[in-house]
């Protein structure tokens, strides 16, 4: 190839580049805003769970489970790069996390779970990109077999509990 179209190449190829990474950045964007407007409202709510609520400290959604009156974690809006979710929020027991609650999160590195929570749902832990390490403080009954997609970070958890063995 001679000089000239070498150059041209080049320009070409970093050209697609560049729309490549734009294209990324807008559809991040979108997937996040579609992840946010979701958890705005109550169409599709599951049977016996009551309306999204936002906790009185402003830092979590959830929706109580009308037959126990314990609640599923639904969106955590927090910029702490540790998070250490409560046993209680605004009086009841937190025993579920709910589909994508801790997606997107720009700087959170480590999330600690209380000892409380028995159930994980599918993508509770996905496209949050410094998360390093979660945290359990007592095995998981129930945990979707998508749970951890797109989680690298590592579990800190007794070896023969669920959540270990479901993770590795």
């Amino acid at each position: 190839m001679s000089k000239g179209k070498n150059s041209n190449f080049f320009m070409i190829l970093i050209g697609c580049i560049i729309i490549l990474c734009v294209s990324a950045v807008v559809f991040n964007v979108q997937l996040k805003k579609d992840h946010d407007d979701l958890f705005q409202n109550d169409d599709g709510i599951e049977e016996g769970m009551g309306k999204l609520r936002l906790s009185k400290d402003k830092k979590y959604k959830y929706r109580e489970n009308l037959k126990d009156h314990t609640i599923k974690l639904i969106y955590c809006e927090s910029n702490e790069e540790k998070i250490k979710i409560p046993r209680f929020i605004d009086g009841y027991k937190v025993t579920a996390i709910g589909e994508a609650s801790f997606s997107y999160m720009e700087k959170v590195k480590m999330i600690i779970l209380p000892n409380t929570i028995e159930n994980i749902e599918m993508y509770a832990f996905s496209d949050t990109p410094k998360l390093k390490y979660i945290k359990f403080l007592n095995d998981v009954t129930t945990i979707d077999s998508k749970a951890f997609d797109g989680y690298k970070g590592d579990i800190i958890a007794d070896k023969n509990w669920n959540v270990y063995q479901k993770f590795h």
